[in-house]
């Protein structure tokens, strides 16, 4: 999500691990950006619950019952209207081709002492993972990617 061009370049960078310098000349808002970042939300939506961000409803939303008869696994987190992915979402616009979620039927994990895992939830931005060795310097969270898809958990557990 975090790309732009630099004049001078080919392609897209990472925003976030390029270092500025004099002179530089970026753009973070062309067509070939909005065009990335729209494909890339679509990406993370296809393994995360949407429909809440798609709803018409949305706003005003108890949420239960679902006004729309939207199955609870297929909903937003309790985050709906506080939650920096529906930010993300409104400031992109999800695409028309995002394929609807399919629940992935993933077993919540609550008795790991350091964290609580949702991967249904997950969006693997691994911003955890930094946040654990960088801020708190604990490093105890990493990532692996088995079968080419990032899955975030504790160092040394399961």
């Amino acid at each position: 999500m975090c790309v732009v061009q630099i004049d001078g370049t080919t392609g897209l960078v990472n925003a976030c691990s390029t270092t500025i310098k004099n002179g530089m000349v970026i753009e973070s808002d062309s067509t070939e950006i909005q065009d990335f970042r729209k494909k890339r939300l679509s990406e993370i939506l296809e393994e995360h619950p949407h429909a809440c961000l798609t709803c018409a409803q949305r706003e005003g939303c108890a949420r239960e019952p679902c006004s729309s008869n939207v199955p609870q696994k297929e909903r937003c987190c309790s985050l709906l209207g506080n939650c920096e992915l529906e930010k993300i979402s409104d400031y992109i616009g999800i695409p028309n081709y995002t394929s609807k979620y399919i629940p992935q039927e993933i077993e919540l994990i609550n008795n790991d002492p350091l964290i609580n895992r949702n991967y249904e939830l997950c969006i693997r931005c691994t911003r955890c993972v930094r946040v654990c060795g960088d801020v708190r310097g604990v490093s105890a969270l990493g990532y692996t990617y088995p079968n080419s898809k990032r899955i975030i958990g504790t160092v040394n557990g399961p």
